[in-house]
């Protein structure tokens, strides 16, 4: 069963993911680092969390209005209550069970509130309108990714900048 839905599927994700990747790596790993490098970590890390905010918002307004699971995130939705026997499915399903908070701060860390929100508002495939709880989750979601990857990404120019001052 679950082989037929990621067939049907392949399509959208195939195109989300594809998308989703260039996008969050040239965001995150040359467009972030270059802002915070030229204004600093505090107007930097400002304009970048701002645009940050901007286009997960707009990626969730295009995820509810095309009613398409671009990114496996109803896809995974689904696996929480995943009970057969593909490993590889039970261990996604065992990570999904961890919890709210857990999974709150799992997908703040490695993804974009976009993703967060997604993923943690209620039911599979409904595409509902946002309510309370998940602009809540959203605006911390940013709050906490932003603030984490914002000192990362500052640490990492500093060390840089560090390094060319001593090699150079």
């Amino acid at each position: 069963m679950l082989k037929n839905k990621i067939g049907g599927r392949a399509i959208f994700l195939l195109v989300g993911v594809t998308f989703e990747e260039v996008i969050a790596n040239a965001f995150d790993y040359a467009l972030y680092p270059f802002v915070i490098w030229k204004y600093g970590l505090l107007k930097g890390g400002a304009i970048m969390a701002l645009l940050s905010l901007a286009i997960c918002y707009a990626m969730l307004v295009l995820y509810n209005l095309t009613k398409k699971d671009w990114f496996g995130i109803e896809l995974a939705k689904e696996l929480r209550e995943y009970e057969g026997k593909r490993k590889v499915f039970m261990a996604m399903s065992w990570m999904l069970k961890k919890g709210q908070f857990a999974s709150f701060l799992f997908l703040s860390l490695k993804f974009d509130p976009f993703t967060t929100v997604a993923y943690m508002r209620q039911g599979a495939n409904k595409f509902p309108v946002m309510d309370c709880r998940d602009w809540n989750i959203f605006f911390a979601s940013w709050f906490v990714g932003n603030l984490s990857w914002i000192l990362a990404v500052f640490t990492g120019v500093s060390a840089g900048q560090a390094l060319w001052k001593v090699f150079h």
